[in-house]
């Protein structure tokens, strides 16, 4: 059984945004109004909120949360970072597009614009491929007749890693590398203590 993570990375908050926007895929629900009757979507909203106020300290706190959501799966929170935090991972996409099969040249430096297109153009492949990846998990039991196509999918599922777009995710959102515990942010940021996989359970 899934746990809610007692140590918080910027991958696991990713995690958490994209979740929650699956969950909830109208902007127009992303208020803690809207889901003060539904605990497992009000419990996430408010991690949600508080981890942007951590990780993204450069979007405006006094925003609705939805603009907060909003702005993260956009990047433009990058168009208001110190360029000087991406140095190393623009040396890493460098790189990258040096060992592809590609034979372009680079003719200028990088800008937080080019970092924010490449950002927001990888969140959307992430969360198309979120749905490969979990196009199987809501079968509890199946039979022998229908086994085949569950193979199968899985069987090309399991070939899939998103393992290079998390680590650039990730490091956009967090350059400093940061693990947060669970009880560090309960104690200091009133996170909820509530494990939401429970709360999923409880609300079946």
């Amino acid at each position: 059984m899934r746990s809610d993570p007692i140590k918080i990375t910027a991958f696991v908050f990713i995690h958490k945004i994209l979740e929650f926007c699956k969950m909830t895929p109208d902007p127009a629900d992303w208020t803690f109004e809207k889901q003060k009757d539904n605990p497992s979507r009000l419990i996430r909203i408010k991690q949600l909120d508080i981890l942007i106020n951590i990780f993204l300290p450069n979007i405006n706190d006094d925003l609705p949360i939805k603009s907060k959501i909003e702005n993260l799966i956009k990047g433009e929170f990058i168009l208001t970072n110190n360029i000087e935090n991406y140095k190393k991972l623009f040396l890493t996409m460098d790189e990258t597009i040096d060992k592809s099969k590609y034979s372009f040249r680079k003719m200028n430096d990088w800008t937080l614009d080019d970092l924010q297109s490449n950002y927001e153009n990888l969140i959307k492949f992430k969360k198309l491929t979120m749905n490969l990846l979990e196009f199987n998990d809501g079968i509890m039991e199946i039979s022998y007749p229908y086994l085949f196509s569950v193979i199968l999918t899985e069987n090309i599922a399991t070939k899939i890693s998103l393992k290079s777009i998390d680590n650039l995710l990730a490091t956009v959102i967090d350059p400093q590398k940061r693990t947060l515990t669970k009880a560090f942010l309960v104690k200091n940021y009133e996170y909820p203590l509530e494990d939401v996989y429970d709360i999923d359970l409880d609300n079946w």
